[in-house]
């Protein structure tokens, strides 16, 4: 995979050495193993298996997903729906509606 990005490179070094230890015995690592390990020990360790975790990736590297759909819709189509949102909204409040069908205002006398 290669080597621990930035990111988590300084997560990993703000975790306390108990946290780290827990981690890397969650991981399958061995409870003995982990107990004579020292800080930076366990800072390696707990990086190799950020690392290694499968599936697990910066999602800043990942691409955009496409649906063949626009994700970002242009101002001209959103506008109008947005405007009519308002509008509608302010019509409402104007005239005692509640909610999206427009009946006539709950509550009684």
């Amino acid at each position: 995979m290669g080597q621990p990005i930035q990111r988590q490179q300084e997560r990993i070094s703000k975790y306390s050495s108990d946290r780290l230890r827990a981690q890397l015995v969650r991981s399958g690592v061995d409870e003995g193993d982990v107990g004579q390990m020292d800080r930076g020990e366990l800072k390696a360790a707990a990086a190799q298996i950020e690392v290694e975790k499968p599936g697990h990736m910066d999602a800043r590297s990942q691409p955009l997903p496409d649906d063949e759909e626009e994700l970002f819709l242009p101002p001209q189509v959103v506008a109008p729906k947005y405007e009519y949102e308002v509008l509608r909204r302010k019509w409402s409040s104007a005239n005692g509606v509640r909610g999206r069908k427009g009946g006539p205002p709950s509550g009684g006398p």
